[in-house]
Order: structure tokens, then C-alpha cells, then sequence
């Protein structure tokens, strides 16, 4: 109760506490009376109410609501991302062996029989443990604490007093946890620490391992995690690195009723994807996994296409051949499941990393829609026609733009201005309610969400900054989008699109228009909210594209 209490800002208060035999089993039973009189301070009486708020949410979980966060929709068995592979073959059992969890070496290795092995990753190296030994760990999880552990991660009844309890003590450990502390007692988290000391950002890699060594560490103490958990753990996260984003690491999932497309989404975040796929893959391991039905129209991929899979995972060069082996994996790609993010499905295809990520896309593109158009006569047939019927909803700016239009100017930067006037000429209507609070797009922020305009080679990381700092504040994910470089618009020079993390420099404006909406579709990313409706304008009447999940906006589906 003591560390519970400094951990909260309320050690003060000890005594208070001992004197009226306050202890953590009956925190909970706390009514506004007892509460006024153990904590005279309003302040105190705050504090107190939002950490017993905390521990309540730990008796309405149930085990059923544990194992959503491992299966989306029934019958989805989600993608298992391995980071850190380590193979392993010993005399005993020639079986290849991956990791599932981070653990401390044990400090007595036992005799190994043909049960199923764990690799743990530790400071030292990888050592072995068999699930059943001829002899008993010093230190780390027991072969029946993993069993109990796993099973009753498959269980489905309610929690009873026990199991609320022992949920009531999970919570406390997550409230309790010292993130300092435990990245000091571990070799990478203390590189970690100095980064954060010397202000250096955390890269990509880093993040990964700061959710390892965390979701780890859960793991290996039997302690399961629920929403309310992970999102603790992703604020604590903030509390040590400032210059992360809470959203990184846990986004809270949206019940269908507010979600804009009308669907529910699970949360999602750097610490929940790792859960999910260390919880499956121990389950997977110790063959307690939830049965369940393949696809009838998934099919099973090729030897030859596992091969080109591992291929591009190695090499990035000679363009012919990566074609060719991207071309023979396409169904591996097309069968994936739907909790596949981008970033894992960069994980997977780490190809599209490379110079020849376009083609790529354009490929798989083809192969999904069957559609091949000329994107420069496309492009132009549609914004005369849209001209000609939207002309009176321009402004004296945007008419000033458009007579940039009849000048010698390069064709780069015509087709710039006339994708900056769409959002003029077809402006949003749409709102959506956002942290309690309606939101209605402008023009301004729809255009800027479909194309963003920065005058010099410079100024894009700030640019790409600012706008993922937007899209955290309203807790929106960030999806696709373009950058053109240049004085003006009447002068651009340089052409970008960025996915998630990744930057690429295209050959021209609309060759950039044209990656940027087929990389939407071949990764299954969303339309920004903002400019969706010009998205699906662009879907339907430059690629003549319709799709059984398209949304029906009535006020641009009959534009001309």
C-alpha cells in the first residue's frame, strides 16, 4: 500500500492510512466520505479517486476480453511478427526454435528433451529451456506457470473473486512499475536512457525494443494486460522520453457507433501489436491456440513463393530479378490477414524500402483491380470536366492560381495547381465528432491532408513533424500523403510521397499522385478524414474504380 501511495503522489498520506487499516483489498470499497476524510486536500481527494478509478477497471475485465486483443473478428488468426530471429539446433532436437519472450539466463540450464523449446533472448545470448525438465529452474517462469499462464489465456468465463484478485494485482503492477528502473536493470534499455538523456530522438528500431523489453517483462511475471494497462504503460513511456507520442505506443479502439467507417477498430499501438504477438505466439508454441477455419479463397502459398519472400528479404539488387521474385510472391501478399498494419507489412517487405517501391505498387495494383490507365490524360480529362462544373466555387486566390495555368510554366507545376484547386472546387462537407468535439474539414485542411506544399528541400522534416503532431493531437492515424517542394506552386521542382515512416522522391506530380493512391489500396490504408471524399472523387473518375467498400458520399458521387 506504501509503494502504492508514493507512486501516486500521495505518500503523505501513510499514516493516514495505517491508522484507518486502509489496505489495497479494500481500496476499492472507498465511498466520498471516507475518501474526504482520509484526504483533507481537494488535491489529494483528485488523486486518490483517479487511481481507485484505475484499479475498478481491473474487475470488469474479463479473460474473453484478454483474448480479443489476439483475434479481431473470429476465424482471423492475426500475423505473428518475430523480431530478432535466433535459430537453434541442439544434439537433443534438431528442431529450429524462435523467440517468444525476453527472460534473465537462468543460472542452471536443464537437460533438454523433445518438447517444445524456448529461445530467450537475454544480455548474454540465447539460452534453451525445455516447457517439461529433468530439473528445476534457479531462476524465471516454471513449465507449469507457463502452462497455467497460457491456459488461462484461452479461458472464456467471467472473473471470479480469485481471478479479480489476481486481475486487481496485475493492475497494481502495471500502476506500480518504476520504467526507469526496469531499463537500467536491462543492457539495451540503458542505451535507451542515454538517448533520451543526450534529447536524441528514438528511431524506428528503438521503439521496437523499448516494447520488447516492456511486454516482456509482463510476460515473464505471468501478469496479463488489458487496454486500460497498455495505456498506462504507454504514458509512463512519455513520463521517461518527452519527445515520444503516447499515440505511438497505444491507440484506444473505437466502438462502430463513432467510428467513420462505420466498422469497429481495435487499439492499436507499438505496445499492443507486441502483445498481441508474444501472447499468440507462446499460446502457438504450446499448441493452445484457438482453432481456426481458413478463407475457401486463400490460397496456400507456393514453395516457389515462400522463396522469393525470403530472396527479397536479403537482396535489393538487380532490378530484374526483384521483379521477377516480387511477381511470384503476390499471393502472399494478397492473402494476408486484416490485422496487418502498414508497419508490419513493411516488416514482411522490406523491398518496399528501396528505390523500386513504385513498381512494386504499380504491380501489385494491377494485379488486385485489373486497371491500367494513362494517369497524364486521365488526370487532365477529369479536371477540365471538373472545372467546366465547379468553376463558380472558386475563389479570387484560387482564379489567380488558375490563370498561372495559361503561362510558361512546367507541366510539374501546372498539374500541382490544378491539384491544389480540387479541394477549392470541391470543398468538404462532412464532419465527424473527435475527442467530444465536432470536427468539420476546411478546404485548407483537406487540401493540405491530400498534398502538402513546402518551399525548400529543408523544410520537409518539419513539415512531416508537424503534420504527424496534428494527427496525434486529434488521435488520427497518419496515412499516406505528398509533398511538393518549390518557391511556389508555379515552381516546383522536387516530388515526394510518404508511407508511414518512409519518404520517396518521385520523377513527377503526377507520378506521385499516382503511387500515393495505389500504395492506399496495395496496403489497404485508409483515406485521411479530412480528404477522403477527394480520394474517392480521384478513385472513381481518374481510375474509374469502384470497390464494394467504398463509402457512399452522396455529394461527390455524381459530380458531373
Amino acid at each position: 500500500m506504501d509503494e502504492l501511495l508514493k507512486n501516486n503522489e500521495l505518500e503523505h498520506l501513510i499514516e493516514n492510512f495505517k491508522e484507518e487499516k486502509i489496505t489495497p483489498d479494500v481500496l476499492l470499497q472507498l465511498a466520498d466520505s471516507h475518501i474526504e476524510k482520509l484526504c483533507p486536500a481537494i488535491g489529494d481527494q483528485l488523486r486518490l479517486r483517479r487511481l481507485i478509478h484505475a484499479l475498478s477497471s481491473a474487475k470488469k475485465v474479463s479473460v474473453s476480453d484478454l483474448n480479443s486483443l489476439d483475434y479481431q473478428e473470429q476465424g482471423n488468426e492475426p500475423e505473428i511478427i518475430v523480431e530478432n530471429i535466433t535459430p537453434l539446433r541442439t544434439p537433443q532436437n534438431p528442431v529450429i526454435i524462435q523467440e517468444i519472450f525476453a527472460e534473465e539466463p537462468p543460472q542452471k540450464i536443464p537437460k533438454l528433451n523433445d518438447d517444445i523449446l524456448l529461445v530467450l533472448n537475454t544480455e548474454s545470448g540465447p539460452s534453451t529451456s525445455s516447457l517439461t525438465t529433468t530439473e528445476t529452474w534457479t531462476s524465471g517462469p516454471s513449465s507449469s506457470s507457463l502452462l497455467t499462464t497460457a491456459e488461462s489465456w484461452t479461458s472464456d468465463h467471467v472473473l471470479e473473486s480469485a481471478d479479480v484478485n489476481n486481475s486487481l494485482n496485475d493492475t497494481l503492477q502495471v500502476i506500480n512499475l518504476n520504467l526507469k528502473e526496469l531499463l537500467l536493470s536491462n543492457a539495451l534499455g540503458r542505451v535507451l536512457l542515454l538517448k533520451g538523456q543526450k534529447n536524441k530522438k528514438l528511431t524506428f528500431a528503438d521503439r521496437n525494443c523499448l516494447s520488447e523489453i516492456i511486454i516482456s517483462y509482463f510476460l515473464n511475471k505471468n501478469i496479463k494486460l488489458d487496454n486500460s494497462s497498455i495505456s498506462c504503460l504507454a504514458e509512463k513511456i512519455v513520463e521517461v522520453f518527452s519527445d515520444e507520442k503516447r499515440e505511438t505506443y497505444y491507440v484506444s479502439p473505437i466502438t462502430k457507433r463513432r467510428s467513420l467507417t462505420n466498422k469497429p477498430i481495435t487499439a492499436k499501438g507499438k505496445l499492443i501489436d507486441k502483445y498481441r504477438n508474444r501472447t499468440y505466439a507462446l499460446k502457438k508454441a504450446l499448441g493452445i491456440t484457438k482453432p481456426t477455419e481458413q478463407p475457401h479463397d486463400i490460397e496456400i502459398p507456393s514453395r516457389e513463393a515462400v522463396d522469393s519472400q525470403i530472396w527479397l528479404k536479403h537482396n535489393v539488387e538487380p532490378r530484374d530479378e526483384v521483379l521477377v521474385h516480387w511477381t511470384n510472391s503476390f499471393n502472399i501478399r494478397a492473402n494476408r490477414t486484416a490485422l496487418s498494419s502498414i508497419e508490419n507489412f513493411f516488416t514482411d517487405w522490406p523491398i518496399l524500402e528501396t528505390q523500386w517501391a513504385p513498381d512494386l505498387v504499380d504491380y501489385d495494383f494491377r494485379q488486385m483491380f485489373q486497371v491500367d490507365i494513362d494517369i497524364q490524360e486521365a488526370f487532365l480529362t477529369f479536371f477540365d470536366r471538373l472545372l467546366e462544373a465547379k468553376r463558380k466555387q472558386l475563389s479570387a486566390i484560387d482564379a489567380t492560381l488558375l490563370e498561372l495555368l495559361n503561362t510558361e510554366i512546367t507541366q510539374d507545376s501546372k498539374n500541382a495547381i490544378k491539384i491544389h484547386l480540387i479541394s477549392s472546387l470541391i470543398p468538404p462537407r462532412s464532419s465527424t465528432r473527435i475527442k467530444r468535439q465536432v470536427w468539420k474539414p476546411s478546404s485548407k485542411e483537406a487540401r493540405d491532408g491530400l498534398l502538402l506544399h513546402v518551399l525548400t528541400p529543408a523544410d520537409l522534416s518539419d513539415a512531416k513533424q508537424k503534420r504527424t503532431d496534428y494527427y496525434y493531437n486529434k488521435g488520427l492515424t497518419i496515412q499516406p500523403y505528398m509533398v511538393l517542394v518549390g518557391p511556389t506552386l508555379g515552381n516546383v521542382s522536387s516530388f515526394y510521397v510518404v508511407v508511414d515512416n518512409h519518404t520517396y522522391k518521385l520523377s513527377s506530380v503526377l507520378s506521385a499522385l499516382d503511387f500515393c493512391f495505389k500504395v492506399h489500396h496495395v496496403l489497404d490504408a485508409q483515406y485521411s478524414f479530412e480528404c477522403r471524399h477527394l480520394w474517392y472523387v480521384i478513385q472513381w473518375y481518374v481510375y474509374n474504380l469502384k470497390t464494394k467498400n467504398d463509402l457512399k458520399i452522396p455529394y461527390v458521387q455524381n459530380i458531373f
